[in-house]
């Protein structure tokens, strides 16, 4: 088992993976059901998807323990199966952080108070390393994710095709700065 120090900060505990492993691999969780092995889909066809989702954790987490620097958990495929989604989540980020930080893509952003919320959950009721912010509503959108030893990555450009329409201002890149 890897590290599961609560203490050091996400980029510490990365750093620590990258000398451990030698690689630089972050395994991102995007549970599809067309991925899902035959017992997984079993478990989601007697409706425990809760079971399903873990079980597809467990072996992911068990292919790629000893090569992993980070995983990367996307909230819309967990969200995507409802309560049983959350929960499954609640279950999966502590086992992940067993072995590595865990980072949390969820592209949340919105009010103070709402991204106060969000913040909460992610961090306090999962246990999130770190987290995915969408600033379009500004720094005050960002803030209360910020948090020690938590890290705070901060969507600036995608790769989809339409992006440039919102994401370039007059030809550049929008460029956001958090004080």
């Amino acid at each position: 088992m890897g590290d599961g120090a609560t203490t050091t900060g996400f980029f510490e505990r990365v750093a620590a993976r990258v000398r451990a492993t030698g690689g630089c691999l972050v395994v991102g969780l995007d549970p599809r059901r067309d991925e899902f092995d035959a017992d997984e889909r079993k478990l989601l066809a007697e409706g425990r998807a809760r079971e399903a989702l873990i079980a597809h954790a467990r072996r992911l987490c068990a292919a790629t323990s000893s090569l992993a620097v980070a995983y990367k958990p996307n909230l819309a495929f967990y969200e995507a199966f409802g309560s049983d989604g959350w929960a499954a989540l609640e279950a999966i980020v502590p086992m992940l952080r067993a072995y590595a930080p865990v980072l949390v893509d969820g592209k949340r952003g919105d009010i103070g108070s709402t991204a106060e919320a969000y913040a909460t959950a992610l961090y306090d009721r999962l246990g999130a390393d770190g987290v995915t912010v969408n600033a379009w509503m500004g720094e005050d959108a960002v803030r209360p994710f910020v948090r020690p030893g938590k890290a705070v990555f901060v969507l600036v450009r995608t790769s989809n095709p339409g992006a440039g329409v919102v994401q370039d201002v007059a030809g550049r890149p929008l460029i956001f700065t958090v004080h």
